[in-house]
């Protein structure tokens, strides 16, 4: 089993590099998206990405053993 993140800026490039910091060797990208946020009607709207992360069971982050639960 393994722990999906969710990741958030205005630049892919430095989500990737954060994903493969974050998440270790292991770690696998499972999605990228440009999305849109806010506004009035589509008007306005903040467009940024998302990236979601896979990380196995067992691997550290920031202190926290992963364990799926």
């Amino acid at each position: 089993m393994a722990t999906s993140l969710l990741l958030e800026g205005e630049d892919l490039e430095e989500l990737l590099t954060r994903a493969r910091a974050e998440g270790g060797p292991d770690a696998r990208i499972v999605r990228a998206d440009k999305v849109r946020r806010g506004g009035v009607k589509g008007f306005f709207a903040r467009e940024l990405y998302e990236v979601v992360v896979e990380v196995p069971d067992g691997t550290v982050l920031d202190g926290t053993v992963l364990d799926g639960a």
